[in-house]
C-alpha cells in the first residue's frame, strides 16, 4: 500500500468484506511507511529487512544481462552501473525497472546518459525511488506513453487508440518489456494485465 490517507479510507476499503456471511477473509498488506502498517494493522508489524546490498547489486546486474555479459563490461560499464545503483536507493522495483531501460542499450554513452539525468537531484529521502522510475518512463516511445494510466481492456482497437490488434500487442510488449505492466495468466488488477491472444480473447 503506497498510501492511505485516513482511517475511513480503510475502513471504506475493508467495508466490502465485512458484509458477507461467511467469516475468515484476510487482507495482507505490505507497505514502505511505517505510519501506515500502524494504521492498518491487526496484529504486530513484521519489519521486513532488504536484500543484501550485494544480493541486489547482483539482481540489477541480472536485469540488465541475464547470463551474457559483454566484453566490454567490467572494463567500460561496471562503474556506472555501481553508480546508477547507488541512486536505486535499495528497492528491488527501480533496480528492476532502471535495468529494463539500461538493457536497451549496452552503451557507455547512454548509460552516462543515464547516470546524469537531472532527475536524480529530485530525490528526496534515502527511500525515495520515483526519480529512478520517472527516468525509465521518460525513455519510452512518446506513442507508447499515452497507454501508461489508460485502463487495458479489449476495446482498444474499437476505440481507436491503436489502428490494428498487432500494434497494441507491440504496445502491451513494450510496456512490459519496461516494468511498467506485469504479465499474468488471467485477469486484470490495477496495473498488473492479461494480454489477449491473436483471436481478440482475454
Amino acid at each position: 500500500m503506497w498510501k492511505c490517507n485516513s482511517e475511513e479510507n480503510w475502513k471504506c476499503l475493508l467495508s466490502p468484506f465485512k458484509k458477507g456471511r461467511d467469516k475468515g477473509s484476510m487482507i495482507l498488506v505490505t507497505a514502505r511507511f511505517p505510519s501506515i502498517a500502524q494504521m492498518v494493522k491487526t496484529t504486530k508489524p513484521i519489519e521486513l529487512q532488504g536484500l543484501e546490498h550485494n544480493e541486489l547489486f547482483a539482481f540489477f546486474e541480472e536485469c540488465i544481462l541475464g547470463e551474457n555479459k559483454p566484453v566490454n563490461y567490467k572494463d567500460d560499464l561496471i562503474g556506472i552501473a555501481r553508480d546508477i545503483f547507488k541512486k536505486l536507493k535499495g528497492s528491488p522495483l527501480a533496480a528492476r525497472t532502471v535495468g529494463r531501460l539500461l538493457k536497451k542499450n549496452l552503451s557507455q554513452e547512454f548509460w552516462m546518459e543515464v547516470l546524469e539525468r537531472n532527475e536524480w537531484k529530485n530525490q528526496k529521502g534515502d527511500d525515495d525511488i520515483m526519480p529512478a522510475l520517472q527516468i525509465s518512463y521518460d525513455y519510452l516511445p512518446f506513442d507508447l506513453k499515452k497507454f501508461n494510466n489508460l485502463e487495458i481492456t479489449r476495446f482498444w482497437e474499437a476505440l481507436g487508440i491503436v489502428e490494428a490488434e498487432d500494434i497494441g500487442l507491440r504496445y502491451l510488449d513494450e510496456l512490459v518489456g519496461n516494468g511498467f505492466l506485469v504479465m499474468e495468466d488471467e485477469g486484470c488488477i490495477g496495473n498488473t494485465i492479461s494480454k489477449p491472444t491473436r483471436g481478440g480473447e482475454w
